[in-house]
């Protein structure tokens, strides 16, 4: 199984892993990316230090670090992006914890936000993340994951700084098979102020476009430390 949906061999897998959207794998050119294997759910490029693995599709972002298991990863970094519930598009960010909001059905039908769990990033890799780049550069937020975007609305009045598809995943499947793991975003929108939809403007564009290549440069520099 693992073969078919990753495209290659566990044996390939390297101790530090990114996990991103295909469209950002670019950012990391300068990694000196040896090979890429197309999975069914799931492309891996191989360099020297790190395994960048694409997902097709984000709601398998939980089956991913799963099947890392029997891999030699020990690191895994969520990268990508999420929408704002507060701040500008652009932002940097560094999750704190994430509430599972992964349901729909749930999400759809209740308001007691209470009554679901949170997940948190690895506490030694986080330190050790700040340690080498500093606290001033980022914002550090409350996530929630969640599989809608059209519900997003409904945490405006809730202490949740920020939305995305997949850190909660991430970060409890990351502990059930005894992974470290955090989550590095950009902001791309923020809900009704800069609707995902909106057309954005050239200032916009080019400080999420500053985000993104920042973080990675940034990303690049520390799992270089950690190797």
């Amino acid at each position: 199984m693992f073969n078919k949906v990753f495209g290659t061999g566990r044996e390939n897998i390297k101790k530090n892993c990114i996990i991103l959207p295909a469209n950002d794998r670019n950012l990391f050119n300068s990694l000196n990316i040896k090979s890429i294997s197309r999975g069914m759910f799931y492309d891996v490029a191989l360099t020297d230090n790190c395994s960048l693995i694409s997902l097709k599709y984000r709601f398998f972002a939980g089956d991913c670090i799963l099947m890392l298991n029997e891999t030699l990863c020990e690191n895994i970094f969520l990268f990508g992006s999420c929408g704002g519930l507060k701040g500008d598009a652009g932002e940097k960010v560094v999750v704190e914890k994430s509430l599972n909001l992964e349901s729909f059905s749930r999400f759809l039908n209740t308001d007691d936000l209470k009554n679901f769990n949170f997940y948190y990033p690895d506490k030694e890799l986080l330190e050790k993340f700040f340690s080498f780049i500093g606290y001033n550069d980022f914002a550090v937020y409350t996530s929630a994951t969640v599989s809608s975007l059209v519900l997003e609305e409904k945490l405006s009045d809730f202490a949740i700084d920020c939305v995305d598809m997949e850190s909660s995943m991430v970060f409890s499947a990351a502990s059930e098979v005894k992974r470290k793991a955090i989550a590095l975003f950009y902001v791309t929108d923020v809900v009704g102020k800069l609707n995902f939809y909106d057309k954005y403007d050239r200032e916009t564009r080019e400080k999420i476009k500053g985000s993104r290549k920042s973080i990675a440069e940034k990303l690049i520099k520390f799992i270089d430390e950690l190797s």
